[in-house]
């Protein structure tokens, strides 16, 4: 059995939205790929040129460091959701780092 490009963006919900001409342009930059508890994405004054989209159980959490050495955490994403150059569009260096909370699959571009 052959899997349809467009069955790889299955397990995030704002790529299951998608209307299927919509999937089939972003489907060949995706590429699926499991991360760990613990991974780090990119961090606060990286350029963050591409989009992560949590699938199934994976859950990440956007982090931004304080002067005085601790951490906030502002937003916590998963499959409903992505994280990434989204934000930014591309143009400015991630504010914070992006770290997995709960490892499993994700959908980057």
């Amino acid at each position: 059995m052959t899997r349809s490009p467009l069955r790889s963006l299955d397990g995030n919900l704002l790529l299951e939205a998608l209307d299927g001409a919509d999937r089939a342009l972003l489907a060949p930059y995706a590429e699926r790929r499991e991360v760990g508890r613990g991974d780090v994405l990119f961090r606060a004054g990286d350029d963050v040129s591409h989009v992560t989209f949590p699938a199934q159980g994976c859950v990440m959490t956007l982090v931004v460091p304080l002067r005085d050495g601790k951490s906030v955490e502002t937003a916590t994403v998963g499959r409903e959701g992505a994280i990434g150059s989204a934000v930014s569009q591309g143009y400015l260096p991630a504010f914070g780092q992006a770290v997995v909370q709960v490892a499993g699959p994700v959908k980057a571009s």
